[in-house]
């Protein structure tokens, strides 16, 4: 992590998430040592976790890869959703997501959010490790009953046992 960046500092750049509002917490893609946390006054300790989960991603080797290979299961045959279109102006006329059960546990909103698409210029950056920690972070047994198939990857990832098998070593 290249930084933690908090107050007036905190301005939209090469982002995760291209249409993040200023002043709204995210994370800042950086070079190979990551990125920044870009925090706001305030920031709940859950959105802490949320942008520390897109670190872990772009960075511990594995992690991208075994969000990917876990994404492509669970999201298979299903067509994406332009997120506009289905919830309003809050999203980007591209920004594109797929619900799978996610809603067991997200509700349909955030279910659409755990599967976005960032599309080519991503990276392949996801929002499955960040949801799957904040999720964690906020419920840990309601995230266990209602999706253990998602709550125990998200362990494997934390246990290092999702990236050995994804070939990100441990």
């Amino acid at each position: 992590l290249n930084g933690i960046v908090a107050g007036d500092h905190v301005a939209p750049g090469p982002v995760m998430d291209e249409h993040a509002p200023e002043g709204r917490p995210h994370y800042k893609l950086g070079g190979p040592d990551g990125g920044k946390m870009m925090l706001s006054p305030g920031t709940k300790a859950h959105v802490v976790v949320h942008e520390w989960g897109h670190h872990l991603e772009m960075t511990v080797p594995g992690v991208k890869e075994a969000a990917a290979a876990f994404l492509a299961r669970r999201l298979a045959g299903e067509e994406p959703t332009r997120l506009r279109e289905k919830f309003g102006d809050d999203y980007g006329p591209n920004e594109v997501g797929r619900k799978d059960n996610f809603d067991r546990a997200f509700g349909e909103r955030s279910a659409y959010y755990v599967g976005k698409d960032y599309g080519p210029g991503g990276k392949g950056a996801s929002e499955v490790i960040s949801m799957g920690l904040e999720m964690l972070y906020k419920d840990p047994s309601g995230f266990a009953e209602k999706d253990p198939e998602y709550c125990s990857f998200i362990l494997g990832i934390l246990d290092g046992s999702a990236r050995q098998k994804a070939g990100g070593g441990g």
